[in-house]
């Protein structure tokens, strides 16, 4: 019983999260939904393991985009010249993905995934 209620929490909290990042930057989502059928894939054909990290990291690998200025959205969907100051708060997103994750319970390997994400 423990299992399924810690089981589902760690669910609806990487539906919310999903739903959050859909919200700020849908384009954000699309690509980690396109990234995570990627990946599942990728995984079984290496064989992988634990998938499930991998795919919720894919996921969310984008979850840094929630933090950035409207205005640094507006000009990433148009395809705009970021300034160096916002290129600096771009880069930024893999730390604050996974500062925002870490902290939750079983998701510290997938923090530390998407961290190390353009490495």
């Amino acid at each position: 019983m423990e299992r399924e209620l810690l089981e589902g929490t760690l669910t609806g909290c990487v539906k919310i999260l999903s739903e959050v990042l859909g919200m700020v930057a849908p384009e954000a989502l699309d690509r980690g939904l396109r990234l995570r059928d990627s990946m599942r894939q990728f995984a079984l054909a290496i064989n992988a393991a634990p998938i499930w990290e991998l795919e919720i990291a894919a996921l969310l690998s984008s979850i840094g985009y929630t933090s950035l200025p409207t205005p640094v959205l507006q000009k990433l969907r148009m395809g705009s010249i970021l300034s160096a100051d916002e290129e600096r708060i771009v880069r930024r997103i893999p730390q604050v993905g996974h500062d925002l994750l870490v902290g939750i319970p079983r998701l510290a390997e997938v923090a530390r995934i998407i961290l190390y994400q353009n490495k």
